[in-house]
């Protein structure tokens, strides 16, 4: 029986070096992923999409580009169509972030693989599946700077349509004036607001350091391939299948998870299938459940029997308490938990912001991992896997059970 890889090797190969979407360093880290993968003996496919790694940059620059335009037809007393410009922008922006679309024409769209590695049941009647992304971004704030910026957007946007609107109905020149004094202070914001939002969203693709992104995601990649070795070369489960899913794209906002889940659950699914997302880990030993997996107006809390069953095992290992945090975010579970598909995502949690700080940046580096921490995440892995194939027939009735009261 092959041993497992170490650390330091599969470090060195998934969070040792950017692996943005759209570049060499990605189909390096595909290409590696597959090969451990194989040599472990499982079965591993490479799922095809289309992706579009210049969409949330453009994003960024159409955001400048609008409301620096707003901010010249109101000078210029061009209210109506500062008013279009006004509506234009939600419009690009819940589009693109809400529902995914490619909204800039596919500039620069190719094709990237989600790796996908099976362990097949004896007698299969359930199905457990492990996720983490293997793609890297660079931004010039971390998601503690960033997350005010996003959350300025909505009332920004409010505001240029309110006073855009309330400067044509206005009939007096007295409130006409007032109008337009006050709409003129609202496209300066905007401006100001514009030019934060490019920074945020596309300032990072001019920096020459980039982002390894060993925490966000590469140890989780890392955690994934040396559990999936260990559950290889394991005596076969009779009534669990694991599959093991290394997504990119999803700093594209989850394109590839939500492109896979499209193509490989247009359908109800075979097996009772649940999702245990790892993004990040490998900061730290303690660990906590993403609260929500949320876009702008869709937001879902993860599955509470995965979460009791997750806690069970953290419990035993820890001695601790797996908490559930207050606020989430984008990551890949929310493809799978949209669809109603019982999921859960783990985190490091670092004190005070939650997620480590430096994510995105580079920063996110390979000394900031944690060694022990991926161990005690593996152990979390291969222990869950165990109370999950041990539980059977009792944690699918659960699992239904919950649901049914759900719908009542």
């Amino acid at each position: 029986m092959d041993q497992a890889p170490a650390w330091n090797e599969l470090l060195s190969h998934l969070a040792d070096g950017p692996r943005e979407n759209g570049t060499a360093g990605l189909a390096r880290a595909a290409l590696d992923l597959v090969g451990y993968l194989q040599h472990a003996g499982l079965t591993v496919e490479r799922v095809p999409f289309t992706a579009h790694p210049y969409e949330i940059r453009l994003l960024g620059v159409f955001v400048l580009a609008a409301c620096l335009v707003f901010l010249y037809l109101v000078r210029r007393s061009r209210i109506g169509a500062a008013l279009l410009i006004s509506l234009l922008i939600p419009l690009v922006v819940i589009l693109t972030v809400e529902f995914g679309l490619p909204v800039f024409g596919g500039l620069g769209a190719t094709r990237q693989d989600n790796i996908v590695a099976r362990i097949p049941a004896d007698f299969p009647q359930q199905r457990l599946i492990f996720t983490a992304h293997y793609d890297t971004k660079t931004d010039l704030v971390d998601h503690v700077v960033r997350t005010p910026i996003q959350l300025l957007g909505l009332p920004i946007c409010g505001l240029m349509i309110m006073a855009s609107g309330f400067a044509i109905a206005s009939r007096n020149s007295s409130r006409r004036d007032k109008a337009k004094r006050f709409l003129k202070i609202v496209a300066m914001a905007a401006a100001v607001y514009g030019i934060l939002f490019f920074l945020a969203y596309s300032g990072g693709a001019i920096l020459r350091a980039r982002s390894s992104g060993s925490l966000d995601d590469g140890a989780a990649c890392a955690v994934l391939v040396r559990s999936a070795t260990v559950l290889a070369q394991s005596p076969p489960m009779r009534h669990t299948t694991v599959e093991f899913i290394f997504f990119s794209g999803e700093e594209l906002g989850g394109e590839g998870s939500n492109q896979y889940v499209i193509s490989q659950f247009n359908r109800s699914a075979p097996l009772p299938t649940y999702i245990i997302n790892f993004d990040p880990v490998g900061a730290s030993r303690t660990f906590a459940v993403t609260g929500r997996e949320s876009r702008l107006f869709r937001s879902y809390r993860p599955d509470p029997h995965l979460v009791q069953s997750m806690d069970a095992v953290y419990r035993e290992l820890t001695g601790s308490p797996l908490t559930v945090t207050s606020r989430g975010g984008l990551t890949d579970g929310f493809a799978f938990a949209s669809r109603d598909i019982p999921t859960a995502t783990i985190i490091s949690e670092v004190p005070p912001f939650i997620l480590p700080r430096g994510m995105h940046t580079a920063k996110d580096m390979r000394s900031r991992i944690d060694v022990p921490s991926l161990d005690l995440t593996e152990e979390l892995l291969l222990h869950f896997v165990r109370r999950i194939e041990d539980q059977g027939m009792n944690f699918r009735r659960s699992i239904h059970a919950q649901k049914k009261t759900a719908v009542q």
